[in-house]
């Protein structure tokens, strides 16, 4: 996703365009709309008023059994949802006041390909964080790869607001090319080859399309390859 601009604004856009804002509004509707086209969450690990979203913070920063990819993504939460909702129609300051709002945090995702998107400190003795695919427009203004860019999912996330607004969400660890200004080294053994960026946002999630297997390369630091081969 090299020329990373306003990347957050398509991936909402796109969404809007396959399930309409008012499925948002209408809470009832939206869930419907969700666990029909795209599937539901799995088992919840934590529900707090999203003002107490700081201090969820500092107990998870003083806890020695804290993984690291969840406090991660929850030191980066609040300003990703803050950029998330200016780009939502029809949300205004009104609406997305902390004291108005709960947050709710899940271990996974069942996709309506049946496959599940994980954010788990435990399974199977070891923590596990999905790596995603996310559909982009054609119109997009960033490399991709085949009309996909990748993304390590670090929180999936409800937040309900007393209005009856609800949002399912994602924050993900964004990746880009290994080497984003030289095209001839976009892939490698015919393979995307990529890096994790700095880069996190809150998506819709909606926009996942499909877990893909991410493989380190060993002697290198930072550098992982999509594997096409599976």
């Amino acid at each position: 996703m090299s020329n990373k601009r306003d990347i957050d604004k398509q991936i909402l856009q796109k969404v809007v365009r396959t399930i309409t804002i008012n499925d948002h509004i209408v809470s009832e509707n939206y869930q419907s709309e969700i666990k029909k086209k795209f599937g539901q969450f799995g088992k919840k690990y934590c529900t707090i008023p999203l003002h107490l979203l700081r201090s969820l913070v500092e107990q998870y920063e003083h806890d020695e059994e804290s993984v690291t990819e969840i406090l991660e993504g929850l030191r980066h939460l609040a300003p990703a949802i803050n950029d998330y909702f200016k780009l939502v129609p029809s949300m205004h300051e009104k609406n997305i006041e902390e004291s108005e709002a709960t947050l709710i945090l899940y271990e996974s995702f069942t996709l309506s390909n049946k496959e599940q998107v994980r954010v788990s400190k435990n399974f199977y003795n070891a923590p596990m964080f999905s790596d995603v695919a996310i559909l982009m427009d054609s119109e997009q203004e960033f490399e991709v790869c085949d009309g996909y860019c990748f993304a390590k999912v670090l929180l999936l996330i409800r937040i309900i607001f007393k209005n009856t607004l609800t949002f399912n969400l994602a924050l993900v660890r964004w990746y880009d090319f290994k080497h984003p200004n030289i095209p001839s080294k976009f892939y490698k053994f015919g393979c995307p080859y990529l890096q994790l960026t700095s880069i996190y946002n809150i998506i819709p999630i909606e926009s996942i399309n499909n877990i893909v297997h991410v493989v380190p390369q060993f002697d290198t630091t930072n550098s992982y390859y999509i594997n096409i081969f599976i």
